[in-house]
């Protein structure tokens, strides 16, 4: 193996290794990260806002029926059995029962519309719940699989460190300090494959004497264009 087929095995390496880290970042982020169940939370409590104030307006309604209810018999019963009472008292009595039937039949509507809107807050609140029971099991489920995912990356990059480790030991001092400044600048590309007579990386032709050259493997030879390292594998 020659210096720029070891730096190409160093770079496969060192590509998986930036792989797995950018990967085992973005699992980083992910972990204990619960935007879903909190939007379904958010969901659910608003439906709840929605729902409460109907069943309270619709209890009150329904004490207010009552008593109005109780009014209007008391004063019917009154009517019936009072003795003395002049045609005028009487006929205020009639007015007032009447006058009561009316604000009961108002109720009476109101309390429809509430029970209306509480029903369909009821589904609503359903719904929302059970969205919510959904988001909290997936999110319980990525969980794991990202806990268990990570897991798997820490023991392969473990790895894959050992095995850089093992890989420089085919490279030297000067080589591995060309291959470094050429892989920040080359977006970790430092090293490219001589495809025929081109560049794999850059798709550039080369010269019969540099392709000669890198066959050849006696010294580092660079992309004419790109200037990454050649190699023959």
């Amino acid at each position: 193996m020659n210096q720029a087929q070891a730096l190409y095995h160093l770079q496969t390496i060192d590509l998986a290794i930036s792989e797995h880290q950018f990967r085992l970042a973005e699992i980083e982020k992910r972990l204990g990260q619960n935007d879903k169940v909190i939007i379904a939370e958010t969901a659910l409590q608003h439906a709840e806002d929605v729902l409460i104030p109907w069943q309270r307006q619709a209890r009150d309604l329904e004490l207010e029926i009552k008593s109005v209810s109780e009014q209007a018999e008391t004063l019917e019963r009154s009517m019936f059995t009072s003795t003395g009472s002049s045609p005028k008292e009487l006929q205020d009595m009639q007015d007032k029962v009447a006058s009561l039937k009316r604000r009961r039949a108002k109720l009476e509507d109101d309390l429809l519309e509430a029970m209306i809107e509480i029903e369909q807050g009821e589904a609503a609140r359903e719904k929302a719940a059970q969205a919510l029971e959904l988001a909290r099991k997936e999110w319980a489920e990525e969980q794991a699989a990202l806990s268990t995912e990570k897991e798997t990356l820490q023991q392969e990059l473990s790895e894959l460190n050992a095995q850089r480790q093992e890989a420089l030991k085919a490279v030297s001092e000067e080589g591995l300090a060309i291959y470094e400044t050429l892989r920040k600048s080359k977006r970790g590309h430092a090293v490219s494959e001589l495809e025929g007579n081109m560049c794999k990386t850059c798709g550039v032709s080369q010269t019969s004497t540099v392709v000669q050259q890198v066959r050849q493997g006696h010294n580092l030879v660079f992309c004419a264009s790109c200037g990454r390292i050649l190699v023959q594998l």
